[in-house]
């Protein structure tokens, strides 16, 4: 994917995405507290087990959309989530629940690595930082949205909203691949050009201005950076739940 497509595409779904998510798997622990009596201890494993899953599925699922492309990395995502809480809407009990969480979560992870993925690739280090940032603002506004609204939304139409209303969205972005305006390819598979002087010299224009240099990086502070971030990530997650 070069930078000059528009990835406005991916940043909507993105969007509906955040808020699909965050709308069911906020709200799903309060149900099953309600509906089941689960208590706190009960919730947590649930959670658990949603990471546990959440953790293999996401080496598939991103090595699957490298391979594939990107549409139909979303594509088979969004049919699986739906799918999945259509029938957690429609089956009760607690067990079914679980299982279809596990269902959900294999197809949430076709999901969230190939959107960041998508609208990071052949992007230049000059704009990664600021297309990264995008995607991080548009995820946590659509999951913010959806933990705001949900409760309203459950008030107005009922417990069962929890998983009808993101399978509506889900949905929705599955018909959405087919209408908006995305690269239908796979990852580039060229390398983003290094900002040397000779490069960025040659593409100096008033359209294009030359890149800044880009910041040295050793490679022994950039694997520790990276394994920190792998220990980190794990603990924000537990403290946003």
């Amino acid at each position: 994917m070069s930078t000059g497509q528009p990835k406005r595409g991916f940043f909507f779904l993105e969007a509906i995405n955040a808020l699909g998510t965050a709308f069911y798997f906020n709200f799903l622990f309060f149900h099953m507290g309600a509906q089941f009596g689960w208590t706190d201890g009960g919730n947590f494993a649930l959670s658990a087990t949603h990471g546990f899953f959440y953790i293999f599925a996401a080496l598939y699922a991103g090595k699957f959309a490298q391979r594939r492309g990107y549409v139909r990395a979303l594509r088979l995502g969004f049919a699986i989530m739906a799918a999945a809480l259509l029938a957690a809407g429609l089956l009760p009990g607690a067990a079914t629940q679980i299982a279809l969480l596990i269902v959900w979560t294999v197809g949430v992870c076709f999901t969230w690595p190939t959107l960041e993925g998508a609208v990071s690739d052949g992007e230049p280090p000059a704009r990664l930082t600021r297309m990264i940032g995008i995607y991080t603002l548009t995820w946590a506004g659509g999951a913010a949205l959806g933990y705001f609204a949900g409760g309203a939304l459950i008030e107005m139409l009922g417990p069962r909203s929890i998983f009808f209303v993101p399978a509506a969205l889900h949905a929705l972005q599955f018909a959405l691949t087919f209408t908006l305006n995305l690269d239908r390819g796979n990852l580039s598979s060229k390398p983003a050009p290094t900002n040397t002087n000779a490069n960025a010299n040659a593409n100096v224009s008033p359209e294009n201005p030359a890149l800044p240099p880009l910041t040295p990086r050793p490679i022994a502070r950039t694997r520790l950076f990276l394994r920190l971030a792998w220990f980190a990530n794990p603990f924000a997650y537990i403290a946003i739940n």
